[in-house]
């Protein structure tokens, strides 16, 4: 009944139907009609909607004169370096419409996104939010069940990780780290197993993408959600059961599928060793190079991502130390494949992506500080500051895994609409 109240009061509002049509199908769109199924029509989608969505707000102001609500101090300043830093890029085309196939983080793309926030900010009451987040969770439903049958092999080929509608295994896995909390709440604290069920749903493909920072960020999660529900002292016995009884059956699922997660763990062992030869000397001479071969010889159980991400962040680093403008203001949005190349370490070309173009360094903070400068980041983070300060509760455990994944992923289109929604929700209490 509560779910059936919730869909006649979106159709109330037209701008929360909008909305919440594009925060439900965002997650879900893929073709096999262009080169990149999955981030190319998700981020297309977002221009022609939000675009849209912005284009409907400015006429119905203009026809009522109604009062605006500007966005927050933090958000212009990060658009700002956004704008600046494209006007400087290194490459410009690409600044402003993001790398070639994804084009999610370019300036275009930065707009539409702030746009939507900027409606969202100044047509949605607090309770709207709320309604909004249940229909991004319903998502969990078809991405899980597509996961799952990956998994399985039912109606389609075996996949060793899944990736659902989302396309990647670690993408999937940040969007559901940051659904899944909202589910959990809704489970333990109403009385409908519903959400107790996609919760598992939710969870059961999340394991499945074998994905090493989704379950840092999944643990990370958890332990803010008990912080919070014990500093408030919300549990009640039956909410405590509830509680115990879904990480019961999670922690079924995910010892009867270890699958990947056995060999990974080597993996990270192999990585490290590897980094500590590599990291000695980033040059590598023909004896450390001998040396990287031998500790790699023995051969990664699945691969050695570790070992890459180390060596991307620390030629990342070095780009961002290479001059004044590029410590200020970067190198310019998406243009990271492009600057990246001159202070790649040669270390990498001892990986098993020695003859990849990186284009991105695997950790978004880093991303933002050589594309963007030292102010981009510190716009950024004043953000997530203010996100932390005023989230709901429930909201919170999400956001939290959100920052987690980032230290090894980046944001890509249903992440980034999430993220801005969120945005728009804390700067509303």
């Amino acid at each position: 009944m509560r779910l059936i109240q919730s869909i006649k009061e979106i159709l109330a509002k037209p701008f929360l139907s909008l909305l919440s049509v594009v925060i439900f199908l965002t997650p879900l769109i893929m073709t096999n009609s262009t080169n990149e199924l999955f981030e190319f029509p998700k981020m297309f989608f977002i221009y022609f909607t939000g675009i849209g969505i912005f284009s409907l707000f400015i006429t119905g102001n203009l026809l009522k004169k109604s009062k605006i609500v500007w966005p927050s101090i933090f958000v212009i300043t990060f658009l700002l370096s956004n704008i600046i830093s494209t006007v400087f890029s290194s490459h410009p085309y690409t600044s402003v419409w993001g790398y070639y196939t994804r084009f999610n983080d370019g300036l275009l793309s930065t707009l539409v996104f702030i746009a939507i926030y900027f409606v969202c900010k100044n047509r949605l009451k607090v309770d709207d939010y709320l309604h909004l987040m249940k229909v991004g969770a319903l998502t969990v439903f078809p991405i899980g069940l597509i996961g799952i049958m990956q998994h399985f092999g039912w109606e389609t080929e075996i996949v060793d990780r899944v990736y659902s509608t989302i396309g990647q295994p670690n993408w999937l896995a940040q969007y559901l780290v940051m659904v899944l909390p909202f589910l959990l709440y809704l489970f333990v604290f109403e009385t409908s197993i519903f959400w107790g069920i996609l919760f598992v749903i939710g969870f059961s493909c999340l394991w499945f993408t074998y994905s090493m920072s989704g379950i840092i960020g999944f643990v990370a999660v958890t332990l803010v959600f008990l912080g919070i529900l014990i500093y408030k002292k919300s549990f009640s016995k039956i909410s405590f059961l509830k509680f115990i009884l879904i990480y019961l059956v999670c922690f079924i699922i995910a010892v009867s599928n270890l699958g990947l997660f056995k060999d990974r763990i080597v993996d990270t062992t192999k990585d490290l060793e590897r980094a500590g030869v590599s990291l000695e000397n980033p040059d590598v001479s023909q004896s450390e190079s001998q040396k990287i071969t031998e500790v790699s010889s023995n051969g990664y159980k699945v691969s050695d991502p570790g070992f890459i991400r180390l060596g991307l962040w620390k030629g990342s680093l070095n780009l961002f130390l290479s001059s004044p403008k590029v410590f200020l203001i970067g190198v310019g949005p998406e243009t990271f494949p492009y600057a990246f190349q001159p202070f790649r370490l040669n270390s990498l070309n001892y990986s098993s992506e020695w003859d990849f173009v990186f284009n991105k360094p695997h950790n978004y903070y880093l991303e933002v500080l050589t594309e963007l400068g030292l102010v981009g980041l510190i716009a950024y983070l004043l953000i997530l500051y203010s996100l932390a300060k005023k989230l709901p509760v429930y909201i919170l455990p999400g956001f939290v895994g959100f920052m987690v994944t980032n230290l090894f992923g980046w944001p890509v289109v249903a992440t980034s609409l999430l993220f801005w929604l969120w945005v728009s929700w804390a700067e509303s209490n």
